[in-house]
């Protein structure tokens, strides 16, 4: 598996890497860390500070390579088996990291998110919304808030559940879903972790002023699809991670608002999620997935078909 890690500053880098640290990857996963320097930040037409833009660029390679170094050799100590990379490449961010997923060839891409305020910083054109919107492979958005929160829950409590110790698998019908389960079950998680896997079923608004024929056995048949696709979910996963808790539970509203909800009312530190990877931005903006992240306290996980 091959994993490139985003980082953009000091700040993000520990949130980033405190995640990243956390999750036992497999021993064959590569991390390529790397970090974006945009020359367009500087004058370069104004030739009297041309040295100094120069300088600048220079040392802001050095003092990136230093950065990723560093959390390369950190995450080393951590993972023996696992392979660590440093590069800095120059553009604009985002499409950037999208050049670098794509030419690297890269299975999940772990960046920070600075949207703390959902839609308003997400619709002005973020990095977070790029990435999650041109990215070929699965995105993991690191919410900063939550895993501050948590360490501070940590220090004070010892026996507080850990960094990605509950996590969501909202599942629906799809392909897409068995890939979420196939993305559990290959990974290694802390002892302490826990899985609920939830389904939410949108009906209630269909029914209007006038219900459509034969209403009640349709909705039973909606229930029962997603009952059988849910106890093959939970059988799987209990098979592959016999020693955790795996639970299930169907739950009725709107997608876009309920999943959340959901995380932060059982206290998720991850919620994963699928996406069905159509074309850019206008079939993001109206996602499931896109609305989990913008409104979920904590970190998100797309895994796209």
């Amino acid at each position: 598996m091959k994993v490139l890690v985003a980082i953009d500053d000091a700040i993000s880098a520990k949130v980033v890497c405190q995640f990243v640290s956390n999750h036992k990857w497999p021993n064959d996963t590569e991390l390529l860390f790397a970090h974006v320097i945009d020359p367009t930040g500087y004058d370069l037409d104004n030739i009297a500070f041309s040295d100094i833009v120069h300088l600048n660029v220079t040392e802001a390679e050095s003092e990136a390579q230093n950065l990723l170094n560093g959390l390369a050799a950190a995450i080393k100590l951590s993972h023996p088996k696992v392979h660590c990379q440093a590069q800095i490449v120059k553009g604009e961010p985002a499409d950037a990291i999208i050049k670098l997923t794509q030419s690297w060839k890269a299975d999940l891409l772990v960046a920070g998110s600075h949207g703390r305020s959902g839609f308003k910083r997400i619709l002005l054109g973020s990095v977070s919304m790029t990435l999650l919107a041109k990215a070929q492979c699965s995105v993991l958005l690191v919410k900063p808030d939550l895993v501050q929160s948590d360490e501070s829950m940590n220090a004070a409590n010892k026996e507080s559940t850990p960094i990605i110790g509950r996590i969501i698998i909202a599942i629906d019908e799809s392909e897409v879903s068995d890939k979420l389960v196939d993305f559990v079950t290959q990974h290694i998680w802390s002892k302490a972790a826990q899985f609920k896997i939830i389904s939410v079923v949108q009906y209630a608004h269909t029914i209007g002023v006038y219900p459509p024929p034969d209403l009640a056995g349709r909705l039973g048949a909606i229930l029962e699809g997603r009952r059988t696709h849910m106890a093959k979910a939970v059988e799987r996963l209990q098979l592959a991670l016999p020693k955790h808790s795996v639970m299930s539970e169907i739950v009725e509203g709107d997608p876009k608002q309920e999943i959340s909800e959901f995380a932060e009312h059982w206290y998720a530190s991850l919620i994963i999620i699928g996406h069905h990877n159509r074309k850019g931005l206008e079939k993001l903006f109206g996602s499931t997935s896109l609305a989990t992240f913008c409104h979920a306290q904590c970190s998100v996980l797309m895994i796209k078909s």
